[in-house]
């Protein structure tokens, strides 16, 4: 349906990043050629095989957070479900954080540091990393604060998108107007929160990532600095077979390099 300024469908005003994403990634699972044309332009940047018959996309997705869920329930807290936090703890910490214990060590370890590693009450639980109290973490002189908050973000982090193909997989952060997130004040960088949670997951989930995912970005502003390999918009478009397409979706992604191309 053809639209005019006075009167614009919705689909030609807005600027929401996740709408984008929703779009990308009903075209990534289309059984249309319009699929595999943008699927190997992302995975020409990310350097990593990517097919669209077998691939698995998620959305806004927690995998760090929902992986340590899946490690067993809070409640009831076995001995058993202490167990796997604690290797997987150890991991993350002797991996990102500095720690040079032994596994057998962590546990006198975390006891010695509760306020940051362990709930309160009688039967004390390990606590997933996305929770672990930010005044505690400056009190572990034998870790790098700096690293246990990069943990602490990474666990809370939601990537715009993460794809998974022939045993390799790539996280996307898609950009439309936005820059990357960032803080003076805490430290926070969006960018190297990303690489974290790329050096975590096979860590987490070792059987679904052998191997750690790269990270690329979708559109960056101009003013956004970031070493990593980048991809359009524009160019998805350009390298999707739109005529598979429906005229919404066409739309949609068009509408994503208009915007992209004004920053």
């Amino acid at each position: 349906m053809a639209t005019n300024a006075a009167n614009p469908s919705f689909v030609d005003v807005t600027r929401e990043e996740r709408f984008f994403c929703s779009v990308l990634m009903h075209v990534l699972l289309s059984e249309s050629p319009a699929a595999q044309g943008a699927l190997d332009r992302l995975a020409e940047r990310a350097g990593v095989p990517l097919e669209a018959i077998d691939l698995e996309v998620y959305s806004e997705v927690a995998a760090l957070r929902d992986a340590w869920a899946g490690l067993g329930p809070f409640i009831p807290y076995t001995p058993k479900v202490h167990d796997r936090r604690l290797f997987v703890l150890h991991g993350i910490l002797t991996h990102v954080a500095g720690y040079t214990g032994s596994p057998s060590d962590l546990e006198e370890f975390t006891r010695k540091h509760a306020a940051l590693f362990l709930s309160g009450g009688a039967v004390p639980k390990l606590h997933s990393p996305g929770r672990w109290p930010n005044g505690a973490m400056s009190q572990v002189p034998e870790l790098r604060e700096k690293d246990l908050q990069s943990i602490k973000w990474a666990f809370n982090a939601k990537p715009d998108l993460l794809l998974v193909s022939n045993g390799r997989s790539v996280i996307v952060e898609a950009k439309v107007e936005s820059g990357f997130g960032g803080s003076v004040t805490s430290g926070y960088d969006q960018p190297r929160t990303q690489l974290v949670i790329a050096r975590l997951l096979p860590i987490v989930l070792p059987m679904q990532f052998a191997a750690e995912p790269v990270c690329i970005t979708l559109a960056p502003s101009k003013a956004a600095k970031d070493p990593r390999a980048n991809v359009t918009w524009r160019e998805v478009l350009v390298a999707a077979d739109t005529a598979g397409l429906n005229d919404f979706s066409r739309r949609a992604l068009a509408r994503a390099a208009a915007l992209e191309a004004k920053h």
